[in-house]
């Protein structure tokens, strides 16, 4: 098995008080869906931490949200029907990588790239791969919830995943010495 490793070139994201508006967007997300998809989702907070009380403001909201308890996120991925991110951090990439249809919701376009992560940012925007507006990330996913893999392996889908693959992984040692040599010269 092949096993590639993400790094924090992606890596962004809400801070201090602007966490509890993010928790709110995401929260607004999964509220609109209709219930037969909110009834088979299963949330995820970080396992070994919750310090701003989000499984408890997610339970206070909809008291019929389901929290994982398995500590492995893979064997969460592994039975996913569609995974659905709120960050574009490490589960991110593991999703996309896992082979399962992955989307991620965005609170804003807030998050700060590279010029080219940018590029390919925007074609997972247009791909409906990543979203920063509520209605349209409910609209697609009722759209492919009965065959999300349909729209997963459709052919442009899988080339953005490719771009997605190539831009943010570090799959050989050539990406790896591209990376440090990346630091090196932001450093000095």
């Amino acid at each position: 098995h092949n096993q590639m490793i993400y790094t924090y070139r992606v890596h962004d994201g809400p801070l201090g008080s602007e966490m509890i508006n993010y928790f709110n967007f995401f929260d607004s997300f999964l509220n609109k869906l209709k219930k037969k998809i909110t009834s088979n989702i299963l949330l995820r907070c970080n396992p070994n931490r919750d310090n701003l009380g989000f499984k408890n403001k997610f339970l206070n909201s909809n008291p019929s949200f389901k929290f994982s308890k398995n500590k492995d996120l893979n064997r969460d991925l592994e039975s996913a029907k569609i995974i659905i991110n709120s960050a574009a951090e490490s589960t991110f990439f593991q999703s996309m990588r896992s082979g399962k249809p992955t989307l991620l919701v965005l609170h804003k376009d807030l998050w700060n790239f590279t010029p080219e992560v940018r590029e390919m940012y925007y074609i997972l925007k247009n791909k409906k791969i990543i979203f920063t507006d509520i209605n349209k990330a409910i609209e697609h996913v009722e759209k492919i919830w009965k065959e999300p893999l349909a729209w997963w392996n459709s052919k442009n889908i899988i080339e953005a995943r490719d771009l997605f693959e190539k831009t943010c992984s570090l799959s050989d040692d050539n990406n790896w010495k591209l990376f440090f040599k990346n630091i090196n010269k932001h450093l000095n």
